[in-house]
C-alpha cells in the first residue's frame, strides 16, 4: 500500500512577500515554512500569465514544451486569436500518479480536468474549496491532492496587493490551509503528508495604462497592424502586425516578414514607450524557454505600467517571482534556501518523494537541497 500522501496548494498570484507583513494573520502558513523549507528565490515561467503557468506547476514543463504560451495567442495557419489552451499533449503529474495506480484529487484546479483527476471538485469561494479539500481528505484520501486557491488573484487585480481586501483574501486562504493540515492530523496521516505550496507569478500594483501608448507607438511606425483581441481574425490582407495584450506584456506577431528597416522602426518605437523596461526579440524569447507561439516580440512593461486598468497586474518579467515552500515528509525542517528555484522543479520533485519516474516532458530539477536524503 502507498501510505504517502501529496498535497500540492497552489495560489493564483500570490505574492512572496504576503507571508510575515505587519499585522497580517498567516500563522499556517508560517508554520509550515517553520518546520519545512522555504525556497526564497523561486521564479515561474515568462510571461507572467495564469494559465500558461498553471499549466507549468501541472507539468513540470516550460512553456516551450508543453506550448501554452500566454492567456491567448495568434495562430499564423488560422490567422486568428486562439485561447483554446487547453489542449497540451505533455503528462500532468495527476496523470503520472494515476499511471502508478495512485488516487488523485483536485478540487478548482481545471488543469486536471480529465486530465489526471479521479475526483474533480469545482470550489467556488474560499470557504468552498476549504470544505471540497476537507471532505476529500475524510472520504476519499487520495496520494494526490490538488487544491487551487484563487482570490489572491481576482482581489488583488481589483483592490491591489496593500488593501484591506487582499490582506482578508490571504488570512481566509491561511485558515483554509490550517484547516487542511488539520484534517490529515485528524486522519492520522500527517507525519506521512507532504505539503508544497506555490504560486503561479506575482502581483504588482498598476499606476499606468499604457495601452495607448502602445497604439501610439505602432501608429507612429506606418506599418499596418491590428488588435487581436478586439479583431479576433481573420485579419486584413495588408496587415503586418498583430498584437495581443498579456496584461503586462504585448505579444507582437509578425504576420508578414518585416524588412530590417521595419522591424528596426518597430523595436525602436516601442523602447522608447515610458514605461517599457524591455522589448524582447525571438533569440531573447527562445533563451527564455518560452514557444515560438508567444510571439516575434514581446514588450514587457516596468513595475507600475501595464497595459490594464486594473489595480495590480501580472505578465511582465518582474511578475515571475512566486512563494515556494515544501513542509512535512521527506522535507527539511527550518531550512531557507536561496539559489533560484523554479515552479518547473516543483513536479520533479513530487516525483521524488513518491518514487516515481519523471516524464520526458519535465524540463525541471529534482530539488534535492530541501530533501532530508
Amino acid at each position: 500500500e502507498h501510505t504517502e500522501r501529496t498535497v500540492f496548494i497552489q495560489l493564483d498570484a500570490f505574492r512572496n512577500d504576503y507571508i510575515g507583513r505587519n499585522g497580517w494573520d498567516t500563522e499556517n502558513m508560517q508554520t509550515l515554512i517553520d518546520n519545512g523549507s522555504r525556497c526564497l528565490n523561486s521564479y515561474g515561467e515568462y510571461v507572467s500569465m495564469t494559465t500558461a503557468n498553471m499549466t507549468t506547476l501541472v507539468t513540470g514543463s516550460h512553456t516551450s514544451t508543453h506550448l501554452v504560451p500566454a492567456l491567448a495567442f495568434y495562430d499564423p495557419i488560422s490567422d486568428r486569436r486562439v485561447r483554446n489552451l487547453q489542449n497540451y499533449d505533455v503528462p500532468t503529474v495527476g496523470e503520472v500518479f494515476q499511471q502508478a495506480g495512485l488516487l488523485t484529487a483536485s478540487v478548482l484546479q481545471r488543469k486536471l480536468q480529465n486530465r489526471g483527476a479521479d475526483f474533480m471538485l469545482d470550489g467556488g469561494t474560499t470557504a468552498q474549496i476549504k470544505a471540497d479539500a476537507v471532505n476529500i481528505v475524510n472520504s476519499d484520501d487520495p496520494d494526490l491532492l490538488v487544491v487551487l486557491f484563487n482570490t489572491s488573484d481576482s482581489v488583488a487585480h481589483k483592490y491591489g496587493t496593500s488593501s484591506a481586501q487582499i490582506k482578508q483574501a490571504v488570512e481566509e486562504i491561511d485558515d483554509a490551509i490550517g484547516s487542511i493540515k488539520e484534517a490529515y492530523r485528524a486522519k492520522g496521516n500527517l507525519a506521512d503528508t507532504t505539503f508544497i505550496i506555490s504560486s503561479d507569478h506575482g502581483m504588482d500594483d498598476v499606476s499606468v495604462n499604457l495601452t495607448s501608448a502602445l497604439v501610439n507607438a505602432l501608429q507612429s511606425t506606418n506599418i499596418p497592424f491590428e488588435n487581436a483581441a478586439l479583431d479576433m481574425g481573420p485579419f486584413d490582407s495588408e496587415t503586418k502586425v498583430v498584437y495581443n495584450l498579456a496584461s503586462g506584456a504585448a505579444q507582437i506577431y509578425f504576420r508578414k516578414p518585416l524588412t530590417a528597416t521595419e522591424q528596426s522602426t518597430l523595436i525602436s518605437a516601442l523602447s522608447n514607450i515610458t514605461g517599457v523596461a524591455n522589448v524582447y526579440n525571438r533569440t531573447q524569447l527562445d533563451q527564455m524557454n518560452t514557444p515560438k507561439n508567444l510571439g516575434d516580440l514581446v514588450v514587457d512593461c516596468d513595475v507600475g505600467y501595464a497595459f490594464s486598468t486594473s489595480a495590480a497586474e501580472h505578465g511582465s518579467y518582474a511578475q515571475r517571482h512566486t512563494i515556494l515552500f515544501f513542509s512535512g515528509r521527506g522535507i527539511k525542517s527550518g531550512f531557507s534556501y536561496s539559489p533560484v528555484c523554479r515552479t518547473v522543479d516543483i513536479v520533479p520533485t513530487i516525483y521524488y518523494l513518491n518514487g516515481l519516474v519523471s516524464p520526458a516532458t519535465v524540463d525541471g530539477n529534482v530539488l534535492t537541497s530541501i530533501l532530508t536524503d
